[in-house]
């Protein structure tokens, strides 16, 4: 998932609630990165500081993810 904010948060408990398996989000904002954890996300990857494309194929194997949802808004 792309982005930890109101959208994104409501996203993963969503994810949760349909028991979804591993949750990744990318966010860069420290305290939007607490909040994404602390509502239920699995892995939180800041693509500021990490190389998502990279991380995220190391976490699955090298298969990427199934589905992406963009919740980061402008």
């Amino acid at each position: 998932m792309l982005g930890g904010g109101p959208i994104g948060l409501c996203v993963i408990q969503a994810l949760k609630a349909k028991g979804v398996g591993r949750i990744i989000v990318s966010e860069v904002a420290d305290q939007r990165k607490e909040f994404a954890k602390d509502f239920g996300a699995d892995v939180v990857i800041d693509p500021s500081k990490e190389d998502i494309v990279e991380k995220v194929k190391g976490l699955t194997d090298g298969e990427g993810v199934a589905v992406v949802f963009d919740c980061a808004g402008k």
